[in-house]
């Protein structure tokens, strides 16, 4: 444990990570035009927080986090000896994306948080969320759990990649991953989702207001969402894991 944070530390002090961070700003600012003077902090935040670009360019840099310790840890000697075997390996690989991934997201919504007050004068009006009969607030921080879940258990699926296919199928998944929330999203139409058997399966839908029977149902099926995305992941790793594999790059 002493030696994975140790590990986790010099993660976030190279040069690729530092390059995520400021570039994790200038996105933040680029949305200050999405923010209106007549919105609320809320408000706001949730309007970047569902602006396609933003999750496309957020998720590319979830997923050059991941290379970046993927890169570094397959190199790492000290690292590499500790481990038995390839399900030890991409267990802590993900745990680390999960807390660095976590450290990038708490940076971007204290940005968000800024830019919002900034642009909206504090306006800390705290309004009802539009289909449930809940605050506003509420939902945002349901959005922001949900959201982070989801793009990073992405990230999990194209890393469970990871000696299975060749490297440039991941790098063309990689890319494909992102952009298409932005090409897809505006044919993706509004949804009334009463079963399960109409859970959304292309992770954009759940960047826009679909219209769930209640807000219970709609944490639901985001579970479910969820659990589909880490059975799909657990399955790819139990099937590489089966191969003989070379760790280190």
């Amino acid at each position: 444990m002493k030696n994975d944070f140790k590990l986790i530390i010099s993660l976030l002090q190279n040069t690729r990570f530092k390059v995520t961070i400021i570039i994790l700003a200038l996105l933040s600012f680029m949305a200050f035009g999405s923010i209106t003077n007549k919105m609320t902090i809320v408000d706001g935040i949730y309007n970047i927080l569902t602006w396609n670009f933003f999750i496309m360019v957020l998720l590319f840099l979830f997923l050059f986090n991941a290379y970046n310790i993927i890169t570094e840890t397959s190199k790492n000697y000290s690292f590499l000896i500790r481990i038995k075997n390839y399900k030890e390996f991409i267990s802590k690989i993900i745990k680390f994306i999960f807390i660095s991934n976590l450290i990038i997201y708490l940076i971007v919504l204290f940005l968000l948080l800024i830019i919002s007050v900034l642009r909206t004068g504090m306006n800390l009006q705290i309004d009802s969320y539009g289909i449930y009969n809940l605050d506003n607030l509420v939902y945002l921080i349901f959005h922001i759990i949900r959201s982070y879940f989801i793009l990073n258990m992405l990230v999990v699926i194209l890393v469970s990649l990871y000696k299975l296919v060749k490297e440039e199928i991941v790098v063309i998944l990689s890319g494909i991953l992102p952009i298409s929330i932005v090409a897809l999203t505006p044919f993706i139409s509004e949804k009334k989702i009463t079963s399960v058997f109409k859970l959304p399966l292309y992770y954009g839908e759940y960047f826009i207001k679909n219209n769930y029977e209640t807000f219970i149902f709609e944490i639901c099926m985001s579970l479910l969402f969820i659990s589909v995305l880490a059975l799909i992941s657990k399955i790819l790793i139990e099937v590489t894991s089966k191969r003989k594999i070379d760790l280190a790059i």
